[in-house]
């Protein structure tokens, strides 16, 4: 009984364990009838809306309080790109859901762990972007090929944050 229940715990941590190394992300592109794209200023570096795919909600919920918790409405949600991105030499990946969405009302705030918020031109907003596979992704399907939707894999280096590269193309970008 005593090696059944030591074989049970084992197995439940490794379960843990591997399931904390490989999360979901959101990254949320609100765009606006200007064609403007609104960014976060977070950690001194302007990029979309993002948080940490974790929670009980819906994906439509969790969009709806991520546009709420900048003080804007939203409608149109919809999934952009599914890109598994890898980190240096990680053998576990983070899968990155990028949504889009159109702005409908609101005056913009930054949420509480950004020091700013603001709309900036498409192609403006993606310059200032100092991720590169964010930056790639977002024009994929923002620019390149909007409506439709992106897949793929890479490896980033993040070594030199927050001036990432993409190192490998493990699955080129392709729609889905």
């Amino acid at each position: 009984m005593k090696q059944l229940t030591t074989l049970m715990l084992l197995m439940l941590l490794a379960t843990t364990t591997i399931a904390q190394k490989n999360f979901s992300y959101f990254k949320f592109c609100i765009k606006n009838e200007r064609n403007e794209l609104l960014l976060v200023k977070y950690k001194g570096i302007w990029e979309p809306i993002g948080k940490r795919y974790n929670n009980s909600e819906s994906i439509k919920k969790t969009l709806e309080i991520m546009a709420k918790e900048v003080g804007v409405e939203i409608k149109n949600p919809h999934l952009g790109a599914l890109v598994n991105q890898y980190y240096n030499e990680a053998p576990f990946g983070i899968i990155f859901h990028f949504y889009a969405a159109e702005y409908t009302s609101g005056t913009p705030v930054p949420p509480a762990d950004c020091t700013d918020i603001r709309w900036f031109p498409m192609e403006e907003a993606i310059k200032l972007i100092p991720f590169e596979s964010m930056a790639e992704i977002i024009h994929k399907f923002m620019v390149e090929e909007p409506g439709k939707t992106i897949g793929g894999a890479i490896r980033i280096d993040n070594t030199e944050w927050p001036h990432s590269r993409i190192t490998d193309y493990i699955d080129p970008f392709y729609i889905l």
